[in-house]
């Protein structure tokens, strides 16, 4: 082999990011897949584990940290990879800015569950400037993570690097199963090996085979689904001048302690083959079919006229995919809940207990009169409280209103008096404010939880999914997130202010014989 195809199968990067996001652990799983090493050890040296083979002063060794860069090279599908494992910790960071000179890309490793750390921008920071290109991990998705679209939409907003997920994790924690490779769109399902000492066995197949609905539950798989049709419609598509130029990072997803992902990193790490052969088949089976419609109309004597119709994808709400301009008007429907109710039935059992309520019993006020004197100040402290939640949104983390705030504050004071009913209800129903607590709990956590706020209702089984049509927050949830995000107004959500003024004449029925019964 000649100096300069030496030169040209050489491919050099180094590994950084914030302390403990995995960064030595991920190293070896590459030594162990590039079978320079066929045995992983343990981050921590313990009496009966081995030490990573980056680690070698006995410093590191004993503390399970790097303290100096060291270059591991390997070979991997007939490229000579150089692989620089570099310290995280600041205290040693000095050594970090002097490898990074000698790097043609950088692999950062971001942890799942914290997301940019600060080490993490500052050596970010250092690859800017020196052009080097960046391609992220985002490790120990086997464990509590945050959502990917998060993550996704941190990497931009702090760094101001566009991202283009490669890989998509399928699950989180312990549902953990596997990833996506939205290149070849295949399901890469993983295997536990013990102490991720061996290369884990992968099943490849398609998101609907049997196989991958069994290993996921129903929440998961429509979740899935929900944010791979996201990311395929409003996504940044991979751009490889945009990765040399610094401006874009492809984005993978895996558990180096469980080698989860490390092979298909390792392959989109060398190049975008993968990418490039689907689109050469793609324009092959194109041109085929191109030809033969085109023999068919010339045997019929027509013509083909070229219409110049192209697809360009384009996102009408939340255009910038930010998750926290979905995640405030759903915060709204939660404090309403979480304040108004407790709040209703706690004022009324006070009372009670108090005999404040058999005094106002004597007098000439009706038990109708009673119940509006008690309403009205909660419906107002309802929509000072809707008010100061949307300044904060709108003002501090900058979530646009598209449509009217008179439509929102008109359904708002609807949805306030649906709850102020089953507050009422629920002081009805028990005798001291301890009792009020946890019946108020009783009544929140469902409305929480299956409203659409956590869970998308359209991945929840049957049952459930008629369950929710009692639940009044899973109406104005779609109300309030059609106002702010779509600019929707009273023609465009009559059915779900409709739906929601029944159920609420329903409860605040029930809640006024109530009232009557025992206050009046």
């Amino acid at each position: 082999m000649s100096p300069a195809q030496e030169i040209a199968r050489r491919r050099t990067f180094a590994i950084i990011s914030h302390p403990d996001a995995g960064k030595t652990t991920l190293t070896e799983k590459f030594l162990l897949y590039g079978n320079a090493i066929h045995l992983a050890g343990a981050v921590t040296a313990r009496k009966n584990q081995r030490a990573t083979a980056s680690d070698w002063m006995e410093l590191e060794k004993q503390r399970g940290i790097s303290i100096s860069s060291t270059v591991l090279q390997f070979d991997y599908t007939g490229f000579a990879v150089n692989l620089l494992d570099t310290p995280g910790h600041k205290d040693f960071s000095e050594d970090t800015y002097r490898v990074l000179t000698a790097v043609d890309a950088a692999l950062m490793v971001i942890d799942a569950a914290k997301g940019v750390e600060t080490q993490t921008r500052k050596l970010f920071e250092v690859c800017r400037r020196r052009g080097v290109p960046i391609f992220t991990f985002i490790n120990k998705c086997d464990r509590p993570t945050r959502n990917p679209i998060a993550l996704l939409d941190e990497l931009e907003e702090v760094l101001g690097l566009q991202s283009s997920p490669v890989v998509w994790p399928l699950g989180n924690g312990p549902s953990f199963r596997g990833v996506f490779d939205r290149r070849t769109r295949e399901v890469h399902l993983f295997e536990r090996v013990p102490g991720g000492k061996f290369q884990a066995p992968v099943n490849v197949a398609s998101l609907d085979d049997p196989v991958v609905r069994e290993k996921l539950d129903d929440y998961t798989y429509g979740e899935v689904k929900e944010q791979l049709a996201m990311l395929d419609g409003a996504g940044h598509p991979f751009d490889l001048a945009a990765v040399q130029g610094g401006r874009q990072t492809p984005v993978y997803f895996g558990s180096a302690v469980n080698n989860f992902g490390i092979q298909l990193l390792l392959d989109g790490t060398n190049s975008n083959t993968a990418t490039i052969a689907l689109g050469y088949a793609n324009g092959i089976v194109a041109v085929e079919n191109d030809d033969r419609m085109r023999d068919n109309f010339d045997r019929k004597g027509l013509r083909i006229v070229q219409a110049g119709i192209r697809e360009e994808p384009r996102v009408w709400f939340n255009p910038s995919l930010r998750a926290i301009n979905y995640m405030v008007p759903g915060i709204i429907c939660v404090l309403l809940m979480e304040l108004m109710m407790p709040l209703t039935a706690f004022s009324l059992v006070r009372e009670r207990e108090r005999g404040t309520i058999e005094q106002l019993t004597v007098t000439p006020i009706r038990a109708t009169e009673m119940l509006i004197g008690k309403t009205i100040p909660y419906v107002l402290i309802g929509l000072a409280d809707s008010a100061l939640i949307l300044a904060a949104g709108t003002f501090w983390f900058n979530v646009p209103i598209a449509g009217s705030l008179m439509v929102l504050f008109v359904f708002t004071c609807l949805f306030i008096l649906v709850i102020l009913g089953m507050g009422i209800l629920v002081a009805t129903l028990v005798g001291t404010q301890q009792q009020a607590a946890l019946a108020a709990q009783f009544v929140l956590v469902p409305n929480i939880l299956l409203a659409g706020f956590m869970f998308p209702i359209e991945s929840m089984p049957k049952a459930m999914q008629y369950f929710t049509t009692i639940l009044p927050m899973r109406y104005f949830l779609v109300i309030v997130r059609g106002v702010i995000m779509k600019g929707l107004g009273f023609a465009d959500l009559w059915d779900q202010a409709l739906a929601m003024g029944i159920l609420g004449a329903i409860i605040f029925s029930i809640s006024w014989l109530r009232f009557r019964k025992v206050f009046g």
